[in-house]
């Protein structure tokens, strides 16, 4: 992750939750990560080959730079291209799951939501095809986008806070941890220079807290 973030070097909420929606085994192995970040580079060139699968692609797509990271982004299409209800792109979002799968027996309703799409969407069936492809390689693995940007925005200003604030950070965490989780909190804290105050009466408090005066962290005894 460290390394992703490194080589995406993001600049705003709408990157940190394409991260998060990235960093996913299957679509680590499946290359998505190298398309990604080579589309960031060249969007020309990204956007000139999703206007060749279709010209309303683009539009869809150019905050995740070609690709369909999220569930909205496959809903959105099947939705503007397709000419679906949001009801029946929701349906033909899980629906084409069968198509990534493969070994799945295709239901009727697989088979006419292919039929609808293909008819309503594009002339060109080998790009209809194409799209498909597109979308159910996806599917299987599409993340929320709504959790991708709360997680995102979670992540963004818990760094913000650990940075400037570490020890009213690592307060926070250790209030509300678990104990095998607190021993974790604590050599990460004391790693990073924080110091916590002895198990002494006049040392502890009820809670884990800041102790501005001794510049310490006073031990919580509950």
């Amino acid at each position: 992750m460290i390394a992703l973030i490194k080589r995406i070097k993001p600049q705003s909420l709408a990157d940190l939750s394409a991260i998060n929606a990235l960093f996913r085994p299957a679509l680590i192995q499946n290359g998505s990560i190298d398309v990604y970040c080579n589309n960031r580079e060249n969007t020309k060139k990204a956007k000139k080959e999703a206007d060749k699968i279709h010209k309303d692609l683009w539009p869809l797509l150019s905050d995740t730079f070609g690709i369909p990271l999220f569930q909205e982004s496959i809903m959105f299409i099947l939705q503007k291209i397709g000419n679906f209800t949001l009801a029946e792109a929701d349906k033909a979002r899980k629906t084409l799951k069968l198509l990534h799968k493969g070994n799945q027996d295709k239901t009727d309703d697989f088979i006419r939501m292919i039929d609808q799409f293909k008819s309503q969407a594009l002339q060109n069936e080998k790009n209809a095809d194409k799209l498909l492809d597109m979308l159910a390689s996806y599917t299987e693995y599409s993340f929320n986008k709504s959790h991708s940007c709360a997680y995102a925005m979670n992540a963004y200003v818990s760094q913000y806070l650990k940075v400037h604030y570490p020890m009213e950070y690592y307060c926070a965490l250790l209030n509300n941890s678990t104990s095998e989780d607190a021993s974790t909190y604590i050599k990460q804290a004391s790693v990073s220079g924080i110091e916590f105050g002895g198990c002494c009466y006049d040392e502890c408090a009820n809670n884990f807290e800041v102790d501005y005066e001794k510049n310490i962290i006073k031990f919580g005894l509950s």
